[in-house]
């Protein structure tokens, strides 16, 4: 298993339909705006990364680490997103991992403090360590979960 960032990889459409493959609505959202990095950075702002968790060539897990998120809240930064594990590898704390990563760059850029927006139970991420904060409506007006953790 390796972690790479999707930004520095030399095979980005490639990567790009693994995510799109993926079952999930917010996989597919993520792939159109890796499709297009302009519109990546006008939503969820300047030095993104998309962190892949890979073994060999097949996608395991991914996650984003990104100035803004659905939630527009420009006073928390940085926030960790798009958490997704293939279902074939579920149970094998790859999501841990992938958010431990996540959390270890974000410390290494100066940050104290990361955050996550869920719509679902906010379970998974009290088991890794993040606090409740506060409910909070996305830009879609949905209601998520906000969860911190000081790193």
């Amino acid at each position: 298993m390796e972690i790479i960032d999707y930004f520095d990889s030399d095979k980005k459409i490639y990567w790009i339909t693994q995510i799109e493959s993926c079952d999930w609505n917010a996989a597919k959202l993520l792939s159109k705006l890796l499709r297009n990095p302009i519109e990546f950075l006008n939503v969820l702002g300047d030095n993104g990364k998309l962190f892949i968790l890979k073994y060999n060539d097949k996608l395991v897990s991914f996650a984003t680490l990104t100035q803004r998120e659905c939630i527009r809240e420009d006073s928390l930064y940085p926030w960790i997103g798009f958490v997704f594990t293939r279902p074939e590898y579920r149970g094998n704390k790859y999501s841990k991992k992938i958010i431990e990563h996540a959390c270890k760059v974000a410390k290494e850029q100066g940050y104290d403090r990361v955050y996550i927006a869920t719509e679902h139970a906010g379970e998974l991420y009290k088991k890794y360590g993040f606090l409740y904060k506060e409910n909070m409506l996305d830009v879609f007006g949905v209601e998520n979960q906000v969860f911190y953790k000081d790193i």
